[in-house]
């Protein structure tokens, strides 16, 4: 995740559970561009650490039920334009405290590590079913909760009710039930309920399909029930979608969202291009018709965003088609306008603007690349140029930033860039044409960056992790470059990190200079962190989840080190 532009909303995307594609028309797939930017250096995590990685082979993000490609459509869960400024972060705590885990009275296989070790996950269970669990705010409050969607399907967990443990100033409380509904469709039967998975897809007895995802669809902060499929009964997935609100103590009765009526010439498919969030499906004249669902309008809601249709009426090209979230369902067309890029691009058969991110070839041999996110803290998405074919210095000195506004994109203004003074191995991209990656320094070590809201004014910041290990960073700092009205400052500032006093093994990178990972630790157990704002403070915060098996880490409670709001 790039942006966080809610709290809480790392959670709901870093930590739902995804699972097998989807077996209808959307693809997803860029066409010309290629989706994650990482030439010249490597995505993901350095030596030392697996980023994310589960202790046990079914102790990782969930994997069953099936899902979409790019499900969730938003990288918000709603609420609305949010505080003005929630902190002005500048490091972690020096001494982590206690933060306190629900005791798990569950008939668990015996495993190495505990479930608590992880932030979500499946694990199984001495009867031969399943335990599930992650975080989110289900509640609306703000605050991370702990969900136990299966119970070694007990108590009717994942079929009647799950079980929240509500996020508090120290922990997590009590168990409450949350109800979920009664599911009323004809559905094969599974040895596992839907309602155990936050998102998926079922097979029905007439041999069509179940689908759901829960995101929040009302801007009211709670994450609400979404069935986009409801095995061809209905018109759901056609005309409507069903709609169970999330209330206080669950779901409430299901509402239709009603859908508009797709008049492009679509290939004739099994499942309609609606039972999906997002996803390209084939016209008749051999072009695509492309999707998303998200909040375009930084109101909180999720709208419908068209941006291919088939190669009709510009949309791609000049426009977008923006179908407004409101009440009960999305509203009429309307416009989003679209730049016009004037970069010597190569000819493509769809024009770049039909992605909402990706990579192009350049006639001069470079690269064109664009991102679509929130950069300046306004919650509306903007469209941000970070190679531009290596003219007029984007990638290098500054980017290329076409905010977000009422009806589309506005005029380009630059955001600048800072030199970056680390002895970096010359690569023919520039570091920082990407987002986050990792790079080779002279030096034998790695440099490392992130682009996200590290200070917590919704602005995204320049996260430089590891410096080829000059300075301490990654260690016992990080560098800071602040984003601010036009870019990020020239000049970074060091965000204090906390000394790991745990019996690791010896890497050759630190473990501090990821977000999140797991490491091995010299007394054969395991150590893990992930980079979050638990504490609902608005600065992130850096949870230790894994502490080598000491002081009940993973077991009793989390060591949280608290970002220090100024």
């Amino acid at each position: 995740m790039v942006g966080m532009p809610r709290r809480g909303a790392l959670l709901v995307l870093a930590l739902l559970g995804t699972a097998c594609p989807d077996d209808g028309g959307g693809e997803g797939a860029d066409e010309g561009g290629t989706d994650a930017a990482t030439s010249g250096g490597s995505e993901g995590d350095g030596s030392g650490g697996s980023a994310g990685s589960a202790a046990d082979g079914t102790s990782g993000l969930d994997t069953s039920g099936g899902a979409d490609a790019d499900e969730t459509g938003s990288d918000e869960t709603g609420g609305g334009p949010g505080p003005e400024v929630l902190c002005d972060a500048d490091g972690f705590e020096a001494d982590g405290r206690a933060w306190s885990l629900p005791e798990m009275r569950f008939p668990l296989e015996d495993y190495a590590d505990a479930p608590n070790e992880q932030l979500a996950g499946s694990w199984q269970c001495t009867n031969g079913q399943q335990y599930q669990h992650n975080l989110l705010d289900l509640t609306g409050d703000g605050v991370t909760d702990f969900l136990v969607r299966d119970a070694c399907d007990e108590g009717g967990v994942g079929e009647e009710n799950w079980l929240v443990f509500p996020g508090g100033t120290d922990g997590f409380g009590e168990a409450t039930a949350w109800s979920l509904p009664a599911l009323e469709f004809p559905l094969e039967a599974y040895p596992d309920t839907p309602l155990e998975q936050l998102v998926g897809s079922w097979q029905c007895t007439n041999g069509q399909q179940y689908q759901h995802t829960v995101m929040d669809m009302t801007a009211d902060g709670r994450p609400d029930l979404l069935v986009r499929d409801a095995c061809d009964e209905g018109g759901v997935g056609e005309e409507t979608w069903l709609l169970y609100p999330g209330e206080d103590g669950g779901f409430g009765g299901p509402q239709p969202w009603t859908l508009p009526a797709l008049e492009f010439p679509l290939e004739a498919y099994p499942d309609t291009p609606l039972e999906q969030l997002a996803g390209s499906w084939q016209c008749t004249n051999g072009q695509q018709y492309q999707h998303t669902v998200m909040d375009m309008t930084a109101d909180g809601r999720p709208d419908l965003l068209v941006r291919d249709a088939c190669d009709e009426g510009g949309v791609g090209e000049e426009n977008w088609l923006l179908y407004p979230g409101e009440d009960g369902g999305f509203g009429d067309p309307q416009p989003w306008s679209l730049p016009a890029l004037t970069f010597p691009l190569e000819a493509y058969p769809d024009t770049p603007l039909e992605q909402s991110a990706g990579t192009w070839q350049c006639t001069n041999g470079q690269q064109y690349q664009h991102t679509m996110l929130d950069v300046n803290g306004d919650r509306w998405p903007d469209l941000l140029v970070t190679d531009a074919c290596d003219e007029g210095g984007v990638g290098e000195e500054n980017w290329l930033l076409y905010p977000g506004g009422e009806g589309g994109f506005g005029a380009p203004g630059p955001w600048s860039l800072p030199a970056l003074e680390f002895p970096l191995e010359a690569y023919a991209d520039a570091p920082l044409e990407q987002l986050s990656g990792n790079w080779q320094c002279t030096n034998g070590q790695q440099y490392q960056h992130s682009v996200m809201d590290v200070t917590g004014d919704r602005i995204l910041d320049l996260l430089v992790r590891d410096a080829c290990d000059e300075g301490g960073v990654g260690e016992g700092q990080w560098l800071v470059y602040a984003g601010g009205e036009d870019g990020f400052a020239a000049d970074p500032f060091a965000w204090a990190l906390p000394e790991l006093s745990l019996p690791l093994e010896d890497y050759a990178d630190t473990t501090l200079e990821q977000l999140a990972g797991t490491w091995q630790c010299t007394n054969g157990q395991q150590y893990s962190h992930t980079v979050l704002d638990l504490s609902a403070d608005g600065a992130i915060d850096l949870v230790v989840h894994d502490a080598c098996d000491e002081d009940g880490v993973g077991a009793t409670q989390w060591l949280l080190f608290d970002g220090l709001c100024g």
